[in-house]
C-alpha cells in the first residue's frame, strides 16, 4: 500500500513539476516578448532621434553658414558704403576759428583769410561749395566745411595747415563718422604707436611693424 501511494504521489510531483516548467516557461517567453518588443521600440525611437537629431544639425550649420554669408555681406556693405561717403569727401575741408559771417560772405572770408595768412589766391572757381556747420561750443566759431574743386587746389591750402595752426585756424580733412571712431578705436589699442588718416583710408603702426591700413570693419 504504501508503494502504490508513493508511485501515486512521485507520478502526481512529476506532473505538477513537468506543469510548472511548462508554465513557467511560457513566462519566461511572454516576458521575453515583451522586452523584445519594448527594446525594438526603443531602438526604433532611438534610430528616429538620431535622424532627427542629424536634420536638426544640419538645418543648423546651414543657418551657421548663412548667417557667416550674411555677415560678411554687411560687413562688405559697410566697408564700401563708408568709402563712397569718405570719397564723397575727398575735395573737403573742415575748418576751426575761422571768424562767423553770413553764407553769402562765408566764401570771401575763406579766400580772404587764406589769402592774408599765406599768401595762397584761391580763385572763386576753385570752391564747389562752402558751408558752416554748428559749433558744440558757442563761445566759438562755428566749424566750416569747404569742398575744393581738384586736388591741387585743396593740397596748396593743406600742406600749410601746421602753419595756420599756428594762427589759430585749424585745418583738417573732412573725416567720416566710422573712420574718426575708427581712429579712436585704434589709439586705444596698447600696441599701436601711431594712427593717421591719408586719402580715404586709416592707417596705423605699430612698434617696430610695417604701417597697416585698417577699415571700418576691421
Amino acid at each position: 500500500m504504501k508503494i502504490i501511494i508513493r508511485e501515486i504521489t512521485d507520478c502526481v510531483l512529476e506532473t505538477l513539476r513537468k506543469e510548472l516548467k511548462t508554465e513557467i516557461k511560457k513566462l519566461v517567453n511572454d516576458a521575453t516578448d515583451d522586452i523584445r518588443e519594448q527594446y525594438d521600440a526603443v531602438l526604433g525611437q532611438n534610430e528616429q532621434l538620431h535622424a532627427e537629431k542629424r536634420e536638426m544639425q544640419t538645418k543648423i550649420d546651414d543657418l551657421i553658414n548663412n548667417a557667416q554669408i550674411g555677415h560678411r555681406k554687411a560687413n562688405d556693405a559697410i566697408r564700401m558704403a563708408n568709402y563712397n561717403e569718405q570719397y564723397s569727401r575727398k575735395m573737403n575741408i573742415r575748418i576751426f576759428g575761422l571768424p562767423n559771417q553770413q553764407s553769402r560772405e562765408l566764401q570771401t572770408t575763406f579766400i580772404e583769410t587764406i589769402k592774408k595768412l599765406t599768401d595762397i589766391d584761391v580763385a572763386n572757381e576753385e570752391i564747389i561749395a562752402i558751408h558752416s556747420l554748428l559749433s558744440r561750443s558757442p563761445d566759438k566759431p562755428n566749424p566750416v566745411i569747404v569742398k575744393m574743386r581738384n586736388t591741387e587746389s585743396k593740397s596748396n591750402i593743406m600742406k600749410h595747415r601746421k602753419f595756420l595752426l599756428e594762427k589759430q585756424l585749424k585745418l583738417a580733412d573732412d573725416i567720416t563718422k566710422n573712420n574718426l571712431g575708427l581712429m579712436n578705436r585704434a589709439r586705444e589699442n596698447s600696441h599701436v604707436d601711431k594712427v593717421w588718416y591719408f586719402n580715404g583710408a586709416v592707417y596705423a603702426k605699430a612698434a617696430g611693424k610695417k604701417r597697416v591700413r585698417i577699415d571700418s570693419t576691421t
